[in-house]
């Protein structure tokens, strides 16, 4: 018997990459698994998903590293499971421009740049972070930032000229510098766009389905089953939605890197910078 309703949580942004249909349809095999109903939830930006994870409106949803490690932090929800892409559950931070538009992010000086969200760890803070660490101010460094809100739309800003520069994310076959995938790819790492890679850091720890404090403790458990032990279908879907088929559970340790990271960022006022115009 269904005894409550959760909402799964995404930011809508991110529905452009998978049909609302596609999350509806996650909700379904989750409250078939589980026994509870969840229903989709869109919401407008990452602070908001989080605001409602708080206050038990969200059940569970689907963040960035950083605020999930923020929300376990001050305990308003906890990671259930990490989505591997390729057997990995890190991934790595990419400075992107053009097919031929520079060959070093010297070259870049006076251009405009596109960063994902202010939330994004390769997409706005680890990059930030790299470029500090080689003696560039980014706020004099570039003519123009943005905010692009998600990956695609990084690479869309730069391959449209709207930017020079975009911050991104991709992946590198284990053990060598190969990429396997990326922001500018498919899945498998073909039908690459016209993208050059300036440089790249990492690693970094995955994105995570985080369920709030207020789940009781026997959904948390029937949750975590239900995304450790997906169906053949499940796999299609989350494959869709976040290029994702196979789940794990957290290691003890596994944010600690990304923590000292936020922690270095905020010593840095490299964080939460006012919006770029």
């Amino acid at each position: 018997m269904i005894v409550s309703t959760w909402g799964f949580g995404v930011v809508r942004a991110e529905t452009m990459t998978a049909p609302q249909a596609v999350i509806a349809e996650i909700c379904d095999l989750a409250s078939q698994w589980t026994g509870e109903k969840f229903v989709p939830q869109f919401a407008a930006s990452y602070r908001e998903l989080a605001a409602t994870l708080g206050n038990g409106k969200t059940g569970l949803a689907w963040m960035p590293p950083i605020p999930a490690v923020e929300l376990e932090d001050n305990g308003a929800a906890f990671v259930l499971a990490l989505p591997t892409r390729k057997g990995q559950a890190t991934y790595h931070s990419a400075l992107i421009t053009r097919k031929g538009a520079a060959k070093t992010i010297e070259e870049c000086k006076g251009r405009s740049i596109a960063w994902v969200d202010q939330e994004s760890a390769s997409g706005y803070v680890m990059p930030r972070l790299h470029l500090a660490s080689i003696g560039i101010d980014v706020g004099k460094f570039f003519s123009k930032e943005i905010f692009a809100k998600t990956h695609m739309g990084v690479v869309d800003a730069v391959l449209g000229g709207r930017v020079d520069v975009g911050a991104t994310y991709c992946n590198f076959e284990p053990g060598s510098k190969n990429l396997a995938n990326a922001a500018w790819t498919d899945f498998d790492g073909n039908n690459v766009r016209s993208i050059d890679m300036l440089t790249s850091t990492g690693a970094i720890p995955n994105d995570a389905i985080v369920g709030t404090s207020k789940l009781p403790l026997p959904l948390r458990a029937s949750a975590t089953r239900f995304l450790i032990e997906l169906s053949p279908r499940g796999k299609q879907l989350f494959e869709q939605l976040l290029r994702a088929t196979e789940f794990r559970v957290s290691r003890p340790g596994h944010f600690d890197p990304l923590k000292h990271m936020v922690r270095m960022a905020r010593a840095r006022g490299y964080s939460m910078p006012p919006p770029p115009k």
